[in-house]
Formats: structure tokens, C-alpha cells, sequence
């Protein structure tokens, strides 16, 4: 629901009704919950009397009621209204208020149907795909309004189509797309119409299909051509499909996958763990597009170095940058055996006039392994984003519970008392040491660079005429041109495979505090003094309904299992390469570095999800620390008795002897801890209850821990985190299983 949620003690015995949403609500925390999940739909009966005064008589939330009141007295809009009282309820936190606002300044102004349609673009982005066609239906089965842009419906059918897709009812998809089609008139919308057909025909129906419309033979065409890459498709809202994934701002509001592949195996990683953005930098696009801007880039430099290379050559390059023709790639590596040489000859075949010149010098480690550094250093950076947004939820976490007193563990036994903020503290600081080694690793990567079959540069000292200075000026202006410090100072022909290990390696030590956390929340959630985030309609057990399983943090720890133990294919890549260079890294590599960032998207995906959304429960946590404080409190009862004049020995064994009386009523007879009345009830102790009470004061053994969280958190945590401000905005989880 939200960030660090805290339940409100009072429940009201009459539920509240807002207008449009069929939902009772009888706490503060429901009713942030409904107004927040439901910003689409709500209208200005929500700003009532009647509204504040269930808030005053019901919660006894006075003020909250009274702030209202003088919203609606000053006339203020719906959004300023809902910005107010969700700000004031003091549940979310300021990056999730200011994420609200967003929204609403987008809402206003927009037409009803338009919010509607937003609010099942969302859910078809969260993986809701059956609530997503729902609100598609009924915004399709109300009245139509003039107020919305003529092809507005159509961007409706579109998006249903794509919904029903993921479903795998492909006639109804391309029913919605072929509806979609005529209002539309988008060409795109014929492509996936067909791709929906050709999932639920025959053969024979599909091709007598195609005999019907010479415009569907040249969308089949390319619905064929680009089949690697049609299961990465993605429909934003208006339902256009991309056969390509790049964007530059990389926001795919209502992303998804076109449709799911269900006759070959797919990796879970994409389809149920790893984001949108984590899978694009691995994407087909994402490499040979790199492919062709690093050869851009040589041109360039070869050319400025003195090389007779033409500006139309190079204009002719960029203009064919970004639209890789797969077909005549995929074609060609069948007859060459070999990725690299198939794409030279299909960019070659997209320009003719700069054909002779790409590649000129290098050889296949140039592209495979200088993009295979600049996407481990653009997943790094993506990383580093989400291992800070973890550390700022669980900032928020720490400072909110750093005065609350729980029972510590050494050994998973009851030991000395600390607070819920101070035990968060620790997963802190084991996140604090990986960001720190994933800083260092990304800021000092470097690109393979310009080195030949061998790294001695050969080919280039031939080409530059034996011009050393010119050899030695390649390297540098390459780096430059992608952001880079430098390229590796020597090499054979691939970076030394060491490189890889270090770059996992900082994933692994991710992977290590997240299970450790992971752990932590499970065994809390078994004592049901915190758990994680639990969905409406969540299902814990297919056989006990009851249950509330803590499935995402054990997802954690199933995925962290997976980059732990993937580390060590980088560690024997690297230990098994021969000289300057050996192929068997090669098809290690592909699944390793990958899989492994995906995995630790995943994790961290996983834990933005539930430190986003921690509960916990004071009174459960305080009854449980009540049960073993008798025990603590005997040393601060011993004291005080022999400072009035009693003998420490003869008193620590009347203690020695209660404390094993009270721990068998306990442990035999499943009673209640009786120590401190059996003390109370011996003259010799000269309690009373006053100084029982003292003595049970949990604040006496937390020690320093609201002091230790609070310096740590402002001397330490909070700087980095004001530091990389800008780098928090918009990071959000996808998790939608």
C-alpha cells in the first residue's frame, strides 16, 4: 500500500462509502489506501461534511478533520483536497507524496473517460491483466463522448488487445485490434492484428487470411522478419506496437510484453523478475545497436585520425543507427557461422556508399566486448539507482521505529532488547558496503578499446602507416566518446575476463545482504511482529486460506541463491583462459553476466516492493518482549536491592532459584512468566510497585540504539542519500507476481 505503515489503533464501528468505489472502510489507513489506488476515479463528492465528520466521530482524528474542513472552506481543488489529506494522514513518505502529486497534476484537467482509461493503463502495466480488460470493456460499453480525440476508442481497443494477448485469447485480441484498426487507421495495428491471428488459425486459414489483402502480406513480411524480437514488444497506451524497443526516455507507461510465447521455453527472469529497463539493456536492440555506434565511432576518429573516410559515409551510418534489419543479419549467419561479419554485411546493405569502411581495423572483440562494458556499466548505474531507493525506504523505516524496543537474538534466542529502527540499521549497513563497491567497480571500468586479434594493435599501425602517435591517440578518443575514463592499458584480444568477475561480484555481495534480510523479514513475519506487504487478493496457500506467506521475501532469497552461486562462472572463465584468448568464455559469458544482472533487478525489484511497504505491529512485538524482560530485569532488581541493604549472594540465589521456577511454568505448563510476582511477593527484594514498573521499563535496555540509529542515519546514510537526490525520482518497483 505504502511506506512503513503503522496501524492506527482506532477502527470505526460505521463504515465510510465513497461515491464510485464499492469498498467499506473502517480505518485511516483504508481509506489513504482506496483514495491513492483509485485517483481516476474520484470527483468532488469526495471534498464533504460528510467525509470529515466520519473522520472526527468515528477515528477521533481531529485535526485531520478540522485541516479538511478548511480545505473545503477555501475552495480549493480536488487535487490540492486529495494532496492534503493523504500528506496529513502521515503515511507516505515525501518521495511517494511528491510521486502523487505528479499524477494529479496530470489527472486535472483531463476528461473522466480519459482518467479511466489511465487508471486501466496502470493495471495493464502491473500485470492486472484481467481487472486492465475490465476497465477497457466498460469504458467501451459507456456512452461515447466528443470530448476525447477521435481515435481516443481506438487506443482503447488497442491496449485491450494487448491485454487479451497476455491472456493468450488471441481471437479476442484480434478482434480489439482489428476494431482498433478502423478508427485508428495506424498501420501498426494490422501488424499485431495479424500476429494475434496467427497465433489461434490454421495454417490454412491464416494464409487464405493473407490471399485477402496485399497490405497484409507486407505486414506478415514483417511481422516475420522481426520475429526474434516481437516478443519484446510493447504497446504504450495508445496500443501502438514498437517492434523495437528503444525510447529514449526508456518510460514504458503501459509496458508489457505484446504477447507471451507459450510453444518455447522463455526465461522466468523476463517474464515474472526483472524490470522493463534491466531487460532493454539486454535486449537484441540494446547490443547491436551499440554495435553500430561504436562503429560509427571508429569511423569518426579513423577519419579525424586521417583516414580517407567521407562525411556522407558517416551520415550514411547514423541514419541507419537504429533500425536493424534482423532479417538479412539472421540470414546471413546462417551461410558465415558468425554474428559479427552477418551484421557488418546487413549495415552494409543499408549503406552501400560507407559499406567498405565499417569494421575497418578491427576485429569481432571491438563490438562484443566494448558493448559488453558499456552495458555492464549502464546495468550498474540502473542498479546503483535501485540499491539507493532500498536504502532510502528502509532510512524512513529505521528513523520511524528507532525508538521502538523489540526483543534481540543472538543464536534466534532471546537476548539483550534493541529497537526495530536499530536492527534496521544493519540491513543498512550491509546495503551502504555494496553501493560503495558498486560505485568504485562502475566509476572504474574501462572499454576494451581499439586492440586488434592479439591487443598489439597491428592492424591499425598498418593502417596509420606506422604512425605510433595516431595508434595511441585511437584508444583515448574512443573512451571519450562513450563516457568513459580510459580503455584497458593492455590486452590480448578480449579485456581480461577478471573484469567480469568483479563486476559480479559486486551483484553477489547484493544478493548476500538481501537474503540476509530476507531472512530477517521471514522469521519476523513468523512472530508476526513485521510483515511484508500483503495484497488484497493475495492467495498464501492454495490448501490453508488463512495463511499470509512471506512470498516475496522468500522470492528474495530464491533469486539471491542465483547470483551467489552464478558468480563463480566468471571466476572460472576468467581462471581457464588461454593466452590472448580462448572461445570457450563466450556462450559462459552470454548466460552469466545477463542472468546475473536480471536476477539482482529482480532481488532489488523485490525489495523496493516490500520496504515500500513494511507493517508492523508494536503491541505484538511489545507482548513479546514482556514475556523474557522479567529475565533481563533480575540484574536491575538485584542492584537496587542490595543498594537498600541487601546481600547480593544470598539475593542472586533466591533470583537463580525463582527464574527457574518461572522458566518451567513457562516451558512445562505453558503459562505465563510469573518471575517478577514471585520477587515482588519476597520481603527480601523490598519491591513495590513502582519500582517493579522501573525495572520494566523497556527504554532501561535498549542502550544507545535510538542514539546509534540516529547518528548513523544522519552522519552516514542521509548525505548519500542527499547526494544522489535526482538519481531517487521516479524509481519505483514492477513487481507484479
Amino acid at each position: 500500500m505504502s511506506s512503513l505503515i503503522l496501524c492506527h489503533k482506532q477502527k470505526a464501528t460505521q463504515p465510510y462509502k465513497l461515491a464510485h468505489i464499492r469498498y467499506k472502510i473502517f480505518t485511516i489507513e483504508e481509506l489513504a489506501y482506496v483514495i491513492f489506488d483509485n485517483l481516476y476515479l474520484l470527483d468532488h463528492t469526495l471534498m464533504s461534511e460528510s467525509l470529515c465528520e466520519w473522520i472526527e466521530s468515528e477515528l477521533g482524528l481531529f485535526a485531520l478533520a478540522d485541516g479538511l474542513r478548511e480545505q473545503i472552506a477555501a475552495r480549493v481543488s480536488l487535487e490540492e483536497f486529495i494532496l492534503y489529506f493523504l500528506t496529513n494522514t502521515s503515511i507516505y513518505s515525501k518521495a511517494e507524496i511528491a510521486g502523487i502529486k505528479n499524477v494529479l497534476d496530470t489527472l486535472e484537467g483531463q476528461e473522466e473517460v480519459e482518467k479511466q482509461k489511465k487508471k486501466a493503463d496502470d493495471l495493464l502495466a502491473s500485470h492486472e491483466y484481467e481487472n486492465a480488460i475490465l476497465a477497457y470493456k466498460s469504458i467501451l460499453a459507456a456512452n461515447r463522448t466528443e470530448a476525447v480525440d477521435a481515435t481516443f476508442y481506438g487506443k482503447v481497443y488497442a491496449c485491450l488487445g494487448a491485454a487479451y494477448g497476455r491472456f493468450f485469447l488471441y481471437k479476442e485480441a484480434a478482434k480489439a485490434y482489428a476494431a482498433a484498426y478502423q478508427i485508428c487507421d495506424d498501420y501498426e495495428m494490422v501488424r499485431a492484428y495479424l500476429y494475434a491471428c496467427r497465433q489461434y488459425m490454421s495454417a490454412e486459414e491464416y494464409h487464405l487470411l493473407l490471399a485477402e489483402n496485399d497490405l497484409f502480406k507486407v505486414a506478415d513480411k514483417e511481422n516475420s522478419a522481426l520475429i526474434l524480437s516481437v516478443d519484446e514488444a510493447e504497446t504504450e497506451k495508445n496500443g501502438r506496437v514498437h517492434t523495437g524497443r528503444y525510447r529514449s526516455d526508456h518510460k514504458r507507461q503501459a509496458k508489457g510484453v505484446l504477447f507471451m510465447p507459450t510453444d518455447n521455453y522463455t526465461s522466468p527472469l523476463s517474464l515474472r523478475y526483472a524490470s522493463p529497463d534491466m531487460q532493454y539493456l539486454f535486449s537484441q536492440d540494446k547490443k547491436f545497436r551499440t554495435w553500430r555506434l561504436l562503429w560509427i565511432a571508429l569511423a569518426e576518429i579513423e577519419q579525424e585520425l586521417g583516414l580517407d573516410i567521407s562525411d556522407e559515409q558517416i551520415a550514411e551510418l547514423k541514419e541507419h543507427a537504429q533500425d536493424i534489419n534482423y532479417a538479412e543479419a539472421q540470414e546471413r549467419e546462417k551461410l558465415t557461422r558468425h554474428d559479427v561479419m552477418s551484421h557488418v554485411y546487413a549495415y552494409g546493405l543499408q549503406c552501400p556508399q560507407a559499406k567498405g569502411i565499417i569494421h575497418l581495423g578491427a576485429t569481432s572483440c571491438y563490438v562484443g566486448d566494448n558493448t559488453d562494458v558499456i552495458i555492464m556499466r549502464d546495468a550498474l548505474g540502473l542498479v546503483r539507482k535501485k540499491v539507493l531507493r532500498v536504502i532510502a525506504n528502509l532510512t524512513d523505516f529505521a528513523d520511524r521505529y528507532k525508538d521502538l524496543p523489540t526483543l534481540g537474538y543472538t543464536h534466534y534466542q532471546p537476548a539483550q532488547p534493541t529497537t526495530v529502527g536499530k536492527r534496521a540499521t544493519l540491513w543498512i549497513q550491509d546495503l551502504m558496503a555494496d553501493l560503495e563497491q558498486l560505485t568504485y567497480t562502475a566509476r572504474n571500468l574501462k572499454m576494451l578499446g581499439s586492440k586488434g586479434t592479439t591487443g598489439t594493435q597491428a592492424s591499425f599501425l598498418e593502417l596509420f602507416d606506422g604512425d605510433y602517435g595516431k595508434v595511441d591517440a585511437l584508444d583515448p578518443m574512443l573512451a571519450g566518446k562513450f563516457g568513459f575514463s580510459g580503455c584497458v592499458d593492455v590486452s590480448g584480444q578480449t579485456y581480461s575476463r577478471k573484469t567480469d568477475l568483479q563486476v559480479l561480484s559486486c551483484l553477489e555481495q547484493i544478493a548476500v545482504s538481501a537474503s540476509k534480510f530476507s531472512g530477517d523479514i521471514r522469521l519476523l513475519q513468523n512472530l508476526k511482529e513485521v510483515e511484508e506487504p500483503f495484497g488484497k487478493g493475495q492467495i498464501g496457500s492454495s490448501a490453508m486460506a488463512y495463511k499470509r506467506n512471506p512470498m516475496r521475501s522468500e522470492r528474495i532469497a530464491s533469486l539471491a541463491r542465483f547470483v551467489i552461486s552464478n558468480t563463480l562462472n566468471p571466476a572460472i572463465t576468467a581462471a581457464t583462459q588461454w593466452f590472448e584468448r580462448t572461445l570457450d568464455d563466450s556462450a559462459n559469458r552470454r548466460l552469466s553476466i545477463a542472468e546475473g544482472f536480471l536476477a539482482t533487478d529482480g532481488i532489488l525489484e523485490l525489495m523496493i516492493n516490500v520496504t515500500n511497504g513494511l507493517v508492523v505491529y508494536p503491541k505484538v512485538v511489545e507482548a513479546h518482549l514482556k514475556k523474557e524482560l522479567p529475565f533481563m530485569a533480575t540484574e536491575t532488581i538485584l542492584m537496587d536491592a542490595v543498594k537498600a541493604g541487601g546481600d547480593r549472594q544470598a539475593l542472586h540465589e533466591k533470583i537463580r532459584v525463582a527464574s527457574m521456577q518461572a522458566a518451567a511454568r513457562v516451558k512445562q505448563d505453558g503459562l505465563e512468566n510469573d518471575l517478577i510476582e514471585r520477587l515482588l511477593a519476597d520481603p527480601d527484594f523490598s519491591l513495590d510497585e513502582e519500582g517493579v514498573a522501573r525495572a520494566m521499563d523497556p527504554s532501561r535496555y535498549i542502550g544507545c540504539s535510538v542514539h546509534q540509529t540516529e547518528n548513523y542515519l544522519n552522519t552516514v546514510v542521509r548525505p548519500v542519500l542527499d547526494e544522489n537526490r535526482e538519481l531517487l525520482k521516479d524509481v519505483t518497483d514492477h513487481v507484479g507476481v
